[in-house]
């Protein structure tokens, strides 16, 4: 019996070996080959005469994966908003919803509005509010860096709850 059991053990690390993948420093797959693995381990608790066993480790890895993301979502996400003046015509917004969506904020409001009083009829001013789990301060200084970007100035943010 166990050598059955340590079969499917590597068996199944080969199997999950070959989910994961590394692209450019991000690694994707391991939650699909940690949950192949933990198939195959509630299927040997079954097999051996462990349905109870089984049934609390499908029921812990349920309440793990839907309710602890959710979770540290809700948690570890920062909450913030920005006020960015521009010139219009130069690509910047677009740019912009790339670079916050790209550093892992969500765009949850967007206004754009003509600044009024300005001698420059281009210039233009959007306000962002941001939920995500990134470096706010990263991010409001790589959106200044960009062409076309006038200011960009973190109006308020609230940090994690802890």
């Amino acid at each position: 019996m166990s050598r059955v059991a340590a079969q499917i053990v590597s068996g199944i690390g080969f199997i999950g070996g070959g989910i994961i993948f590394v692209q450019r420093d991000v690694v994707r797959g391991l939650t699909t080959a940690a949950t192949i693995w933990l198939t195959a381990a509630v299927g040997m608790a079954c097999g051996a005469g462990l349905p109870v066993l089984a049934l609390f480790v499908t029921g812990a890895h349920f309440l793990i994966m839907y309710g602890y993301t959710g979770l540290t979502h809700r948690i570890l996400s920062v909450q913030a908003e920005l006020l960015i003046h521009y010139r219009a015509g130069k690509g910047a917004v677009h740019e912009i919803t790339r670079l916050c969506m790209g550093s892992g904020f969500a765009v949850h409001q967007f206004l754009v509005k003509q600044e009024d009083g300005s001698e420059d009829p281009e210039r233009q001013a959007i306000r962002l509010r941001l939920r995500g789990r990134g470096d706010m301060e990263s991010l409001v200084v790589a959106i200044g860096d960009l062409k076309g970007v006038i200011s960009a100035q973190l109006t308020t943010m609230q940090p994690p709850r802890d």
